[in-house]
């Protein structure tokens, strides 16, 4: 993939503050001029190529790539300044749901999935 070269050389955060939620993120304010550019752009490959799943109430596209799963929170390219990345380890996209260590992360009441 085009970005591999980009994911690669990021300095990946673990979210310590969401430990029950396992997962790694980039700042954008943080990386090179360059690396900014491509941050942009890897965004919008994110969401031309992701499938989108459920999330708690949140409908977001999740690039699965290479061992992991990548998105951000919705916010428009310009205005994005992160992108999170969870292992296939402990995150899984099933039936349009995210799971997480195997529990759906959307709210179900009888069999529906609630807004």
């Amino acid at each position: 993939m085009k970005y591999d070269d980009f994911i690669r050389r990021q300095t990946w955060t673990f979210a310590k503050t969401m430990a029950n939620i396992p997962h790694w993120y980039i700042v954008k304010d943080r990386l090179s001029q360059d690396d900014r550019i491509l941050f942009e752009e890897f965004i919008q490959y994110i969401r031309d190529n992701g499938i989108y799943a459920r999330f708690w109430k949140y409908n977001f596209p999740y690039l699965h790539h290479d061992g992991f799963y990548y998105w951000t929170m919705g916010e428009s390219i310009e205005e994005s300044t992160i992108i999170n990345r969870a292992s296939e380890e402990t995150n899984e996209i099933i039936d349009g749901i995210m799971y997480i260590n195997g529990v759906p992360q959307a709210r179900i009441d009888s069999q529906k999935i609630e807004p």
